[in-house]
């Protein structure tokens, strides 16, 4: 195993569980944060590293995954009451 490939584990780990968790998108959100980062406290920018977590209410909703629309099961003629 090359030692230099483990930040990349980390990193694609850590997005992975932020989808799951939180409905966000790996690359929308990275990319958010990666240009907002650099720029922390400037006008139009995230104010503070707390405002890029996934957790934050300050994330814009581009960066969320759509949640499918709940759809009725089909219920068989045997399982109806």
């Amino acid at each position: 195993m090359n030692f230099s490939d483990k930040p990349v584990y980390i990193c694609c780990g850590a997005t992975d569980m932020r989808k799951q968790i939180n409905g966000l998108n790996p690359y929308e959100y990275l990319v958010y944060v990666f240009s907002q980062a650099p720029n922390l406290d400037k006008a139009g920018y995230a104010a503070s590293f707390s405002d890029l977590l996934p957790t934050s209410d300050k994330l814009p909703a581009e960066l969320y995954v759509p949640k499918p629309e709940k759809q009725e099961q089909e219920i068989d003629p045997w399982e109806e009451d």
